[in-house]
C-alpha cells in the first residue's frame, strides 16, 4: 500500500488525513508555549471554558479503568456514528472495551506518523510486526486482512519455534520491509532463535525498529541493535489514547502532547517537576464520546527538563521509570509461549485475573469476576480457553478473588513467570 492508497482507505473509514499529521509534525516542532497553548485550548473545547485555565486540570479528578467499564458498556451497546470499537490486552490484569471517537483515534494517528517521521517512517511503509494475534473466528480473519491491506507481516507472539523464526525471517527478506515494530522480548527472542540459524538480521536492511508495549532494558536494546544493524526507537503509549512519547533522532524520549496530554503528577494529583518521580497520566484532547480525562496507567515515570534538544525540539523528556513487564510461560515440552496469550483468550464476564507459573506444568490464577455473571460457566469457559491457548498437559487452578491489588510500584503484573531454577 502506498501513501496514497493508505490515505484513501483512511478517507473511506473516517481516519486520519495528511494535513493532521503535517499539523502535528509542526505542533511538535514547535515545541513549548505552543504546545501548551495547544493543550488548553483542546480542553476547552472539549470541557468548556474553564478548561483553558493552567490550573483547571491539576483540580479534576483521577480516573481509573473501573471508574469507565459502566459508562463504556453503555455507549457499546449504543455504539454511536463517529467511534469505533476498540480493546485493550489487558496488560494489567484487567482486558478493556472501550468506545474511541473516530476524531480522537484519527489524532492518535497523526501524532503517531509525525514522530515516526523523525526516524524516516511514514504512511504506507512496509512493516514487520512482532504482536499477539487473535487464537481464532472472525477477529483474527479480520486482523490477517487488515494486515494485508496496510502492508504488514505479523509474526505472532504465540508461535515462535524455531521452524516459526525461521519461516518468518525469509518470510520478511522477501517481503523488505522499512520498519519493525513490537514487543522488545518477542523480538529478542525471535532475533536470538534466527541467530542460533545463522540468520542476520541485518540482511533485511531496515530503516529503524520500534520498540513498544513494555519497558526497553539496555541490553534487550543492545541485542536488537547488534542483530538488526539499524536504529532501535523507544515508543511509550497507550491503547486508550495512542503515543504519548517517542525517542527522537538524538535518544531523547520526547513526550508528544498533540492528541492527548500526559502529565507526570505526585500522590496528591499535582504535576511532579523535572527530575521528580510520579505517577503517568492522561486526558484526551479530541472527541466528544468518553474522553479521557487524567486517566491513570499505572506506570511511573521522571519528567525531564525542557531544555533545546540536540535534535533542535523544545519538547518535555519522559523516562519511563517502572512500566509494562512481559515475559514468556515456559512449558514442560520446551515451548515458551508469550505471556499475552493469556489476555488474548480470556472470556467475557473475567473483569482482571493475575496468573503464576509454579511449575512448568503448573499454573495458578487468582481472577476476579463482573457483576451478575454466571461464576460456575464463567470458570470453565476461562479454564477451557487457557487450555486451549497453552495445550494439554498444563495444570490449571484458579480462585475467584474480591480484588487484586496493585504492587508497590503501581503496576498489576497479570503474569509472573518461573525463577530459572523453579522449571521441573
Amino acid at each position: 500500500m502506498s501513501a496514497l492508497t493508505y490515505f484513501a482507505v483512511q478517507r473511506l473509514r473516517g481516519g486520519v488525513h495528511p494535513d493532521q499529521i503535517r499539523e502535528a509534525r509542526r505542533l511538535l516542532d514547535a515545541g513549548g508555549a505552543t504546545l501548551a497553548a495547544h493543550a488548553r485550548s483542546r480542553l476547552a473545547a472539549i470541557h468548556g471554558p474553564a478548561a483553558e485555565q493552567p490550573a483547571w486540570l491539576e483540580r479534576q479528578p483521577l480516573t481509573l479503568r473501573t471508574d469507565l467499564t459502566e459508562p463504556h458498556r453503555q455507549l457499546l451497546a449504543g455504539h454511536p456514528k463517529h467511534t469505533e470499537i476498540r480493546r485493550t490486552s489487558g496488560s494489567t490484569g484487567t482486558p478493556f472495551t472501550f468506545v474511541k471517537d473516530k476524531a480522537m483515534a484519527a489524532w492518535m494517528d497523526a501524532t503517531m506518523w509525525a514522530a515516526y517521521s523523525w526516524h524516516g517512517v511514514g504512511p504506507g511503509d512496509r512493516r514487520l510486526r512482532f504482536w499477539g494475534l487473535a487464537l481464532k473466528g472472525k477477529v483474527r480473519w479480520r486482523r490477517q486482512v487488515a494486515d494485508l491491506l496496510t502492508r504488514q507481516i505479523r509474526l505472532s507472539a504465540f508461535q515462535v519455534t524455531p521452524a516459526d523464526c525461521q519461516e518468518f525471517f525469509l518470510r520478511a527478506r522477501r517481503f523488505k520491509a522499512r520498519y519493525a515494530y513490537g514487543y522488545p522480548a518477542l523480538m529478542v527472542l525471535w532475533a536470538d532463535e534466527c541467530a542460533a540459524l545463522g540468520l542476520d538480521g541485518r540482511d533485511l536492511e531496515l530503516h529503524a525498529v520500534i520498540a513498544t508495549g513494555e519497558l526497553l532494558p539496555p541490553e534487550t536494546r543492545r541485542r536488537l541493535t547488534e542483530f538488526f544493524g539499524c536504529n532501535v526507537v523507544n515508543e511509550y503509549g497507550c491503547s486508550e489514547s495512542g503515543v504519548l512519547a517517542f525517542e527522537c533522532e538524538a535518544g531523547t524520549a520526547h513526550t508528544t502532547p498533540v492528541a492527548a496530554l500526559p502529565e507526570v503528577i505526585r500522590p496528591d494529583g499535582t504535576v511532579a517537576g523535572p527530575g521528580e518521580l510520579g505517577e503517568v497520566v492522561v486526558s484526551d484532547l479530541y472527541g466528544r464520546y468518553l474522553p479521557m480525562l487524567r486517566y491513570r496507567l499505572h506506570d511511573l515515570a521522571v519528567p525531564t527538563r525542557q531544555d533545546t534538544c540536540r535534535c533542535g525540539r523544545v519538547l518535555p523528556g519522559l523516562e519511563i521509570s517502572v512500566g509494562r513487564q512481559d515475559s514468556f510461560i515456559e512449558l514442560a515440552d520446551g515451548r515458551r509461549i508469550y505471556d499475552a496469550i493469556l489476555a488474548y483468550s480470556v472470556p467475557a464476564g473475567v473483569s482482571g485475573f493475575r496468573v503464576f507459573q509454579r511449575s512448568s506444568r503448573r499454573l495458578e490464577a487468582q481472577v476476579t469476576l463482573a457483576r451478575g455473571v454466571d461464576r460456575e460457566a464463567t470458570l470453565r469457559a476461562l479454564s477451557r480457553s487457557w487450555s486451549a491457548a497453552l495445550g494439554t498437559g498444563l495444570e490449571l487452578e484458579i480462585q475467584v478473588v474480591e480484588s487484586l491489588p496493585f504492587e508497590d510500584s503501581g503496576k498489576l503484573r497479570y503474569f509472573v513467570p518461573l525463577r530459572p531454577r523453579d522449571v521441573a
